[in-house]
């Protein structure tokens, strides 16, 4: 009884980060049931990926009533995602346990340090914005979510449907529902505006973590007995998380998300170096 409410108040915290940062929530769930809970790296990422679907369809929920999801752009690039996140869970049977989480702290110290630096390039990329108005590859994008804020982007959807299969890949091998990598494809690759990408990434999500799992379960990786209460804790976090990230300027959810990667993946490295 204890280990259950101990981590359905993990998942609350864990649901807020998800939804205010766009990443799923694999990225926290699977340092946690690894160090905390002495679980397996195989079994911690295929029961990751089940919790990650609850969160995908509650956070999912939250911005459709917020209006600010990209779903045409969103189901193009689960052309990617989908078949990427199938060969990810197969991966796993490749790797040891350690070898998985080491693979997992360097990749999200990669992306950690590209959207902090992206952050920070704001002026370059409103001239970008401006020099691919007339590409023919790039799609116009305008959307006006709930309270009427506008955001209009040109989008490279050819461009994010073939970055997609690599977060479609890492959610499968990793567990972490592919928003770590999905987030910054579409902020970085698409062109998408920060909130818009998280808004999408939780739709997306849902599609990427159910074909992950689907190959987790076969794998006999999935502990449906600690998925409960993290499911349970997510859902409530998630709404909270999406009604705080409708408040924060974008830089300020770019360098947010990046932090928190940073910290989680150093914490995991250093773990199964000694």
């Amino acid at each position: 009884m204890f280990e259950f409410f101990i981590l359905f108040l993990i998942s609350i915290g864990v649901g807020i980060i998800s939804s205010l940062t766009g990443i799923g929530g694999g990225s926290f769930i699977v340092p946690v049931l690894i160090m905390f809970f002495n679980i397996s790296t195989h079994k911690a990422i295929g029961t990751s990926l089940l919790i990650v679907i609850f969160t995908a369809i509650s956070s999912t929920f939250a911005y459709y009533k917020q209006k600010r999801i990209d779903y045409k752009n969103g189901l193009y690039l689960i052309i990617g995602t989908i078949p990427g996140a199938l060969i990810g869970s197969y991966l796993t049977i490749f790797f040891s346990s350690r070898e998985l989480a080491l693979l997992f702290g360097f990749f999200l110290i990669f992306i950690s340090f590209r959207i902090i630096y992206k952050a920070f390039k704001k002026d370059e990329n409103n001239k970008k914005y401006r020099e691919i108005k007339n590409k023919k590859y790039y799609s116009y994008v305008e959307i006006i979510d709930s309270k009427g804020e506008v955001f209009k982007y040109y989008a490279n959807t050819p461009l994010g449907i073939i970055f997609s299969i690599f977060a479609g890949i890492s959610s499968g091998m990793f567990g972490i529902g592919g928003g770590a990598l999905a987030v910054p494809i579409m902020h970085i690759i698409v062109g998408m505006p920060m909130h818009i990408a998280i808004a999408t990434s939780m739709f997306i999500m849902i599609f990427t973590s159910i074909s992950g799992v689907i190959g987790h379960i076969l794998l006999g990786n999935v502990l449906i007995e600690l998925a409960i209460p993290l499911c349970i804790g997510i859902i409530f976090g998630t709404q909270i998380g999406a009604l705080i990230a409708r408040k924060l300027k974008a830089r300020i959810l770019e360098i947010i998300f990046g932090l928190i990667l940073i910290i989680i993946s150093l914490n995991l490295i250093l773990k199964n170096l000694t």
